[in-house]
């Protein structure tokens, strides 16, 4: 997981989301995602979580896409 602070969401491959134990059930997005370029990224699903670090806990949305060799990002 590589932490973008330049980046608008949270993302994951649809790869690693498979590899979760207990998969969070993935909810329709109206969203669209652009990756670096611009590219638009073909998004199959969000899903909300809580992330922690070593201080710190925050709510957050995970985006998955379908591209199973996208960076996994923290946005």
């Amino acid at each position: 997981m590589m932490i973008d602070t330049g980046s608008t969401c949270n993302l994951l491959s649809f790869k690693e989301y498979n590899e979760l134990p207990n998969k969070p059930t993935l909810h329709p997005t109206g969203n669209s995602v652009n990756g670096y370029g611009g590219n638009p990224l073909k998004i199959i699903g969000k899903f909300k979580t809580l992330i922690e670090s070593k201080h710190a806990y925050a709510d957050a949305v995970i985006y998955v896409s379908d591209n199973e060799k996208a960076d996994n990002l923290l946005g």
